[in-house]
């Protein structure tokens, strides 16, 4: 079976709506402490006009070595 196909959670609403969901906020929450160390910074639209933005989306890969580690990449 394919890694990813068996641990990759595509979307972030399937993580917002997986079982799981308690550890996949987990780990956006230690993602978004990058913002607190000044790597890059969240605006609204408001904000963002006139700049040039980055578009992103989550993805989300449980991995398991005898114990299941969740990432989350933006």
């Amino acid at each position: 079976m394919d890694f990813l196909a068996e641990c990759a959670l595509l979307t972030y609403e399937e993580a917002d709506n997986s079982s799981e969901k308690e550890k996949w906020l987990k780990t956006i929450e230690e993602k978004f402490s990058l913002e607190k160390n000044g790597t890059w910074e969240l605006v609204d639209e408001e904000e963002a006009k006139g700049r040039k933005l980055l578009i992103s989306k989550w993805v989300f890969a449980k991995r398991s070595d005898g114990r299941y580690t969740y990432k989350a990449r933006l």
